[in-house]
């Protein structure tokens, strides 16, 4: 919107005094808007938005939880993340002592970047399926089949680039397999295991019993 501050050509030399004074007050009424303008801006200057705070993969310990009941009436368990830590704040309900191993769950699949196993997971019979990039055993940590291989479909399947024992208890993970036993397989494939210090010939099938470590290049 433009303003016409310009008054008629044919006003006398009063009129052309009162035009005079009316064009100085239209410019000071401008400058005070204009003043008014830059100082509301000085006093409540723009507010910008902060960045979300995004942790980083290795330190995402989220998951997401997909329980389904089976045809057998067990439960079938499925976990998704970066960093996935079994351990009793995470999974009170599933880390238990081979003592207590639980008797609800059939199957239980976990897939994520890491897998760090900080406490026991034991199971009578179930399916336990780990798909990661790493997976590590620390000292309390490890997987356990309590019941005699039958001939159900149960047992143990780790796949991962890298599986880390060097933290880990002398017998991380104890399953039973017997031959002619029927469905229980047990299968551990992964190109890198890490054992420190016990790097040694004899020492992975000592903490592995009966377990069959398959060294493949392509998962």
């Amino acid at each position: 919107m433009t303003a016409n501050v310009n008054p008629p050509s044919n006003v006398g030399r009063r009129g052309r005094r009162s035009a005079h004074a009316f064009r100085a007050i239209t410019h000071a009424c401008l400058l005070l808007v204009m003043g008014s303008a830059v100082a509301s801006d000085a006093i409540c200057p723009p507010l910008e938005s902060p960045a979300p705070a995004m942790p980083f993969w290795d330190q995402d310990t989220a998951y997401e939880l997909d329980v389904k009941k089976l045809p057998s009436g067990k439960l079938s368990l499925s976990v998704v993340g970066d960093v996935v830590v079994i351990d009793e704040a995470q999974f009170a309900t599933i880390v238990r002592a081979v003592d207590r191993a639980s008797s609800n769950v059939g199957e239980l699949v976990i897939d994520a970047r890491e897998v760090r196993i900080a406490a026991p997971l034991s199971f009578d019979s179930a399916l336990v399926r780990i798909l990661a990039h790493t997976v590590v055993f620390e000292r309390r940590g490890a997987i356990a089949l309590t019941s005699q291989p039958s001939g159900a479909s149960d047992g143990l399947e780790v796949s991962a680039l890298r599986i880390d024992l060097t933290q880990a208890s002398r017998v991380p993970i104890q399953v039973a397999v017997e031959a002619g036993s029927g469905g229980r397989r047990v299968v551990v494939r992964t190109e890198e295991l890490l054992l420190g210090d016990r790097q040694r010939p004899g020492v992975a099938e000592a903490m592995l019993p009966e377990v069959i470590i398959r060294i493949a290049r392509r998962l």
